[in-house]
């Protein structure tokens, strides 16, 4: 039942962080984040975020933890080197 309920959550929150409404997904995506099993998908997001709000070591963190957990996922090295000139 909590996968299940992090699922949801997680894909609300992405459907709030699609339509811009960042405060709220995050806030969505940190609760699914301690209930969810793939958590890479929700840290690009949570990692987005965070470059949104100019937290530039929290979004790399993210990222980091994106290329370590999913080492073939794209989107996370993608991610990562966008930000390496960032503060």
């Amino acid at each position: 039942m909590g996968a299940d309920k992090g699922e949801g959550t997680a894909l609300l929150g992405e459907g709030h962080f699609i339509k811009g409404n960042y405060a709220h997904a995050k806030e969505l995506l940190l609760f699914a984040q301690k209930r969810f099993r793939d958590t890479s998908r929700i840290n690009n997001m949570l990692g987005n975020i965070a470059e949104k709000e100019k937290n530039f070591p929290l979004a790399r963190e993210y990222y980091t933890q994106v290329t370590q957990r999913e080492p073939f996922m794209p989107e996370g090295w993608m991610n990562l080197a966008n930000i390496t000139q960032e503060p």
